[in-house]
């Protein structure tokens, strides 16, 4: 499992390098994401679609991508989001997915069974809206 904050990644040559470093560099079968900048569903969707999340087909059912994007509210901060692996996937059973958008901070919860010794497990996704924390 890796986390990062990304800086933003509106920009489609920026995910395409993330993408592919996450791919064949990073080992992490689970990422989380902070300070997406995802700001539309329609962009949630695109961005889901490019890490091979998620097709046309598909897109009603959200235990069938590999990719959840919590929407900031611009485009220039905020945001968090999780992306699987094809082989996380095939060993834990999806069962519920939820992401949360507010004034008060995004984030994106996993929940999921892992398949051989089923043991349920959370993963979440966070990022706080620091400038209503006292002292940032």
């Amino acid at each position: 499992m890796i986390s990062v904050n990304v800086g933003g990644l509106v920009g489609p040559s920026r995910r395409r390098v993330f993408y592919h470093w996450l791919r064949t560099v990073v080992n992490a079968e689970i990422i989380l994401l902070q300070e997406t900048h995802c700001n539309t569903h329609t962009r949630a969707l695109k961005w889901s679609e490019e890490w091979g999340g998620v097709d046309r087909a598909h897109r009603a059912n959200t235990l069938d991508r590999l990719a959840w994007f919590s929407l900031s509210s611009s485009s220039s901060k905020g945001g968090s989001a999780i992306l699987i692996t094809k082989k996380f996937a095939n060993t834990h059973t999806l069962t519920q997915v939820t992401t949360t958008d507010t004034h008060n901070g995004a984030w994106v919860h996993l929940h999921v069974i892992h398949k051989a010794t089923n043991i349920p497990l959370t993963y979440s996704s966070t990022y706080p809206p620091l400038s209503q924390i006292s002292g940032c």
